[in-house]
């Protein structure tokens, strides 16, 4: 990277490059939030962290909720074989992952559609329905 000089790239190419790293990151930030999961379950986080959660917000520099968050989707998504799939393979951001593990632990039913929405990209539209399936399968 210290090399690298966008101004030497041309447009297209550093378009590819970004969709290219876009993916990469989904499935490095998956890895790292699945093995944090396994982290917590074996409570091997220690140290002066009380929670999976401190732990991983130290060791990341991501805020103690956001990891919470993190770390929530990632037990829900493996209860959730199509959703948990899009994680592993890059398809869904954090943000989209717990938007999805959300409104599919409510009404699996929904868990396809959900991926496929969080898939076009639009983060504003799929937590609006990830609340309309969990405010529906409230009854």
């Amino acid at each position: 990277m210290a090399a690298f000089d966008s101004a030497l790239v041309e447009g297209s190419a550093a378009k590819a490059a970004v969709e290219l790293s876009a993916s990469v990151v989904k499935m490095l930030v998956a890895f790292q939030a699945l093995a944090a999961a396994r982290v917590e379950e074996c409570s091997a986080f220690g140290g002066s962290d009380r929670t999976a959660a401190e732990w991983l917000g130290r060791t990341t520099g991501m805020a103690v909720g956001e990891a919470n968050a993190l770390l929530g989707a990632a037990r829900r998504l493996g209860e959730l074989p199509t959703a948990g799939a899009a994680f592993r393979a890059g398809h869904l951001s954090p943000a989209q992952a717990k938007e999805v593990a959300s409104g599919a632990t409510a009404d699996p039913s929904a868990e396809a559609e959900l991926v496929s929405l969080a898939r076009k990209g639009d983060l504003s539209r799929l937590r609006d329905r990830s609340r309309d399936v969990r405010n529906n399968a409230r009854g």
